[in-house]
């Protein structure tokens, strides 16, 4: 699943919006469109994993792991609707702008001599762009306390992700040292649970969310069957607060 399909689904989730505001029956309080913004703080933890062989011996691998923490802001258009007095629905296009969400390390190596995974410091930046979710809601009776537009949930959807990569090795002995650079898209789910409360018509958001993702790049090893491979895995974990208005059906 990549970032073009995920463009295409966004564009068809804004055009279900836009129909849904045009056939829904008339709106109570807090149906209708939204919009809202958020802070996020992400917390996310990265392993390396790079590889060198050549055939037909197994390949050598080191690996290095690494944590970063980093804000978000995240700007979000939606429509929701009731589905009965507790249970609602809704569909939600969000755009996030990360400033600083880098994670880095230094990996190893495995001391293995010329046919070493070379060792070498690395950085891994993912930039959010969009994303799209849908929500399955219930407000309680007996939480007075939240306000009247209270509503506890459960969401999932697909968010873009552009990954840039950097990449040193270094061989003291043969006196090489270099690097690579590295680019991917990649669209991973992201789900998790969150609560709304204040006015039906104005009112806070806090929600927990998890995404995962994997990227892999192999290159030639320069040398007669060798290979050389860099894997990357980010596990993400997300906390937002923020405020929604409701822009009516």
């Amino acid at each position: 699943m990549n970032a073009r399909f995920l463009r295409r689904l966004a564009r068809a989730a804004a055009a279900g919006l836009l129909a849904a505001g045009a056939w829904a029956p008339a709106a109570g309080a807090g149906d209708g469109f939204y919009a809202g913004a958020a802070l996020q703080a992400r917390h996310s933890a990265v392993e390396y994993r790079k590889s060198f062989g050549v055939a037909p011996a197994a390949p050598r691998v080191s690996e290095d792991r690494a944590r970063g923490t980093a804000g978000a802001l995240a700007a979000t258009l939606g429509y929701r609707v009731f589905l009965s007095d507790r249970w609602l629905l809704a569909g939600e296009i969000e755009g996030t702008l990360r400033p600083d969400d880098g994670v880095s390390g230094v990996l190893p190596g495995t001391g293995g001599g010329d046919l070493d995974v070379w060792p070498g410091a690395w950085r891994l930046d993912s930039r959010g762009g969009l994303g799209i979710a849908a929500r399955l809601g219930y407000a309680p009776r007996g939480a007075d306390a939240l306000g009247p537009g209270r509503a506890f949930y459960l969401f999932a959807g697909l968010r873009r992700v552009e990954v840039d990569v950097a990449a040193e090795h270094r061989n003291a002995r043969l006196g090489i040292r270099g690097g690579r650079t590295m680019s991917r898209r990649l669209a991973p789910w992201v789900a998790g649970v969150g609560v709304e409360f204040g006015c039906a018509e104005d009112r806070f958001d806090l929600r927990l969310g998890y995404s995962a993702w994997d990227a892999e790049f192999g290159f030639d090893g320069g040398l007669e069957g060798s290979r050389l491979g860099y894997a990357f895995e980010s596990r993400e974990w997300s906390v937002s607060l923020g405020y929604v208005a409701a822009l009516g059906g």
